[in-house]
């Protein structure tokens, strides 16, 4: 295992949060042995699914903070809404019908110019420290992708899966109203219950448990969060995991086959590359994926932020659209870019 090399590292590397205390490393050029970082697109494609790298570790946070060089504050980018109007006719044709019961539409904020991923690494490692926040990224010279999620699509270790349902969305100054909205409940149990049912089909004789829901703070907003584990007698493959389990309706529609085609048209008006795909450490003794949301994509001259809300009948547009703007803000803050 080579040393961390910071010039390597931002050069060419990879971040995942294992958990509150540790972050696995990767940098430098392409290998064929060693854990690999999973990194498709939404529809799990993409020219490099899988990178593995010449040097990796795991190292604390604050660790890897006191070895990246403290740098200015990054340049202010214009940003500006884009998909506005998709995001209200989307919402508009699904109240009128009834063959969905959830979807997720989203939107991006779009500027110009070069992004410091450095500097925007340091403010999302400094804010996430002691959160519930997943820091995750990868990137090399043409462009990347870096965030910090508060959703896990699943850990695995052996036979045992641990996942979690992320549906409910409020300001953390209003988390006690969270788990009295009829509309936020309804959503979340919608997750849940699409969650178990793809849980159902990654293996017979599985034990599932649904654990308690709960409202948890993540810095400006909370969520509702309900864990959830599953117990094989099998140990399943990474890639059998993922596609059980990915899109869940926190991410996608429901249900989930009748959902597929309303992403896939979606994209089409809205291309959203890795906003929402499963980023994953896959290892032979202790795989994690996480849900790629709060995050910044870029490529050249190109920065995009995404975020998306859950839409159920009962929804309102303008609070949806509040919804998604709260969480562009959340990200450009952890980002540094506020």
């Amino acid at each position: 295992m080579q040393p961390f090399e910071e010039k390597q590292f931002l050069r060419r590397g990879a971040i995942i949060s294992l958990d509150s205390q540790k972050v696995w490393v990767g940098s430098g050029d392409p290998t064929s042995e060693g854990p690999s970082i999973y990194t498709p697109d939404f529809f799990l494609k993409g020219k490099q699914v899988r990178r593995k790298y010449q040097a990796y570790q795991e190292m604390e946070p604050q660790a890897l903070l006191s070895q990246l060089s403290s740098r200015k504050e990054p340049s202010r980018q214009a940003f500006s809404l884009y998909g506005e109007d998709v995001f209200r006719s989307t919402i508009a044709s699904f109240k009128e019908q009834s063959r969905l019961k959830k979807i997720v539409p989203y939107l991006f904020l779009k500027a110009r110019g070069r992004f410091d991923h450095a500097s925007a690494l340091i403010s999302l490692l400094t804010q996430a420290l002691g959160t519930h926040y997943f820091v995750y990224g990868a990137w090399d010279e043409s462009g990347g992708i870096l965030g910090a999620t508060p959703e896990i699509l699943f850990q695995k270790e052996r036979s045992c899966l641990k996942t979690m349902a992320v549906a409910g969305t409020v300001e953390s100054s209003k988390q006690d109203q969270l788990a009295t909205q009829e509309k936020d409940v309804y959503e979340h149990a919608l997750v849940v219950e699409g969650i178990t049912r793809s849980l159902q089909a990654i293996g017979p004789n599985s034990q599932i448990y649904v654990h308690k829901c709960r409202a948890v703070p993540f810095t400006a907003l909370s969520h509702l969060v309900t864990p959830i584990t599953a117990d094989y007698s099998h140990t399943a493959r990474f890639e059998t995991c993922v596609e059980a389990l990915h899109p869940t309706p926190a991410l996608g529609a429901f249900p989930k086959e009748e959902g597929r085609s309303w992403l896939k048209d979606y994209h089409l008006h809205l291309p959203r590359q890795k906003f929402g795909a499963p980023f994953g450490l896959v290892r032979e003794d202790h795989s994690i994926c996480l849900v790629a949301i709060r995050n910044v994509q870029w490529q050249e001259e190109m920065i995009k932020i995404g975020a998306g809300c859950g839409v159920v009948h009962e929804s309102v547009l303008d609070n949806e659209l509040k919804e998604v703007k709260l969480k562009l803000d959340s990200t450009k803050k952890m980002l540094g870019l506020i």
